[in-house]
């Protein structure tokens, strides 16, 4: 009952901000963001992208401009109504895509950005500038047909299909963003995942601490619950706390 109620609430105001996002588009142009590559034909240094797994985004330009190679991006905005409210085998977990750029010499840059909505411009980082840890979750208890998902703090996560087995492996982006603690508290951040079975249904729960020591993140511990567990654990917090 509840939960209808919310989806009442919910789904017009997904459709509205669509919307919203196509009318301003159509009318004033939608926020673009740029990547910026040094550009010498003769040397070498013309680059192609490789538009691989970056579905949030896409290529609207490329120009070259005072020995520069410049790739024009926007978020593209598309929003799957159906895969809110169910589980897909085709969907992707994590918000983070790394764009792969690859000159005629074989030479490679890599960026990783993010963008959920066209009326917000895509933000990038050299992959220069960010640190990657890599990380492995296994659940306690394996079940058919059952696989991981990023449920808290996707933004951390570069986007992937899971394989749909106990034990996965996820990569969390460090950005300069987390990293002067824009976005973590005290140099900390974490990251909650859930492994569900076919229907989406939390099985087990983990959460991935992060925590700054000498100017780099380290994975500072993964903790796992049962999901009937939490839900006690977080019962007994709420009356405890009234």
């Amino acid at each position: 009952m509840g939960t209808s109620i919310l989806l009442v609430f919910i789904i017009p105001a997904i459709f509205f901000g669509v919307a919203f996002s196509d009318i301003s588009g159509a009318i004033f142009g939608y926020p673009t963001e740029e990547i910026v590559l040094p550009y010498d034909e003769e040397k070498g240094l013309v680059w192609e992208y490789d538009c691989v797994n970056d579905p949030n985004i896409e290529l609207v330009e490329t120009k070259f401009e005072n020995g520069k190679q410049v790739f024009v991006f926007r978020g593209t905005g598309k929003i799957n109504i159906a895969e809110i409210f169910t589980k897909s085998e085709d969907e992707q977990q994590g918000d983070i895509m790394d764009l792969v750029f690859t000159d005629k010499n074989g030479n490679q840059k890599i960026y990783y950005g993010y963008n959920g909505n066209r009326i917000y411009e895509p933000q990038f980082y050299s992959a220069e500038d960010c640190q990657t840890i890599d990380i492995t979750l296994t659940a306690e208890n394996a079940r058919k047909n059952a696989s991981w998902e990023v449920v808290v703090n996707t933004g951390y996560v570069i986007m992937k299909k899971t394989t749909g087995g106990e034990t996965e492996n996820f990569t969390i982006i460090v950005t300069p963003d987390t990293k002067d603690g824009t976005y973590a508290t005290y140099g900390m951040f974490d990251v909650e995942f859930a492994y569900t079975n076919s229907r989406g249904k939390y099985l087990e729960e983990a959460k991935a601490v992060f925590e700054l020591q000498d100017g780099k993140h380290i994975l500072k511990s993964i903790t796992y619950e049962n999901s009937w567990d939490k839900m006690f654990t977080d019962l007994k917090h709420m009356l405890e706390s009234k």
